[in-house]
């Protein structure tokens, strides 16, 4: 019981360090003349800016900040995983990969995504990104 107290207690307490981390990156982006359009709750996040035409990755050592036309394509792919009890039940982790023109980060893959999110992004992705990109 111990062991699940403190493992309960350090869950929450990088859940609230990234969460803090998240608010501030958002922020700092904000102030750079970022306007926030959209967001995509992944790991890492990902923010929009349709305004301006650009797409910022929100990771844990630096926000990366991109041109729509810096992403050539995205892929979306899933994977299945044990339960953690139950090792026959599985559930289907949900991820997507973007493609950039980034020589030091070329490929920049978010995960954690159920079906109906990943169904609602497909189609708004195609039509945030299409005209800018390569993506057919």
């Amino acid at each position: 019981m111990l062991a699940f107290l403190l493992a309960l207690i350090i869950g929450i307490a990088l859940w609230w360090a990234v969460t803090l981390h998240t608010d501030a990156s958002l922020e700092h982006l904000k102030q750079t003349g970022f306007q926030v359009s959209y967001t995509l709750e992944g790991s890492p996040p990902v923010v929009f800016d349709d305004a301006h035409k650009k797409i910022a990755f929100i990771r844990l050592n630096r926000v990366l900040v991109y041109d729509y036309g810096q992403v050539l394509r995205w892929e979306w792919g899933s994977s299945e995983q044990s339960g953690w009890s139950d090792k026959s039940e599985t559930t289907e982790n949900i991820h997507l990969t973007f493609y950039l023109k980034d020589d030091q980060n070329p490929v920049i893959r978010i995960e954690g995504f159920d079906e109906a999110e990943a169904k609602r992004w497909r189609s708004q992705l195609a039509a945030l990104l299409s005209k800018a990109s390569n993506q057919p």
